[in-house]
């Protein structure tokens, strides 16, 4: 478990160690192996829907937490895409 001090430095602050985070680490992940391996094979919806979770999770902490201004407003407007608008998810 993780002390609530560091939970609270954690969702509050600033991440240095953007790409080496596990949301950099994530990122990095889908953008040189598994995007690449559906350019060959298609994914599930299963699958679609798995990383569209993940990505806006990203997204979401980058577009927060990021020590880098151009990352952050980056992943700022990626969330203004439709495809994360969950307001008719149930």
């Amino acid at each position: 478990m993780i002390p609530n001090r560091d939970l609270q430095r954690l969702l509050h602050s600033r991440c240095d160690d953007f790409p080496n985070c596990i949301c950099g680490r994530k990122w990095n992940e889908y953008d040189k192996e598994i995007f690449p391996r559906w350019e060959h094979s298609p994914p599930t919806n299963e699958e679609l829907e798995a990383a569209q979770v993940d990505i806006a999770c990203v997204l979401h902490c980058v577009g927060a937490h990021c020590h880098n201004k151009q990352a952050r407003q980056h992943a700022t407007v990626q969330l203004l895409n439709p495809i994360f608008d969950i307001d008719g998810v149930e």
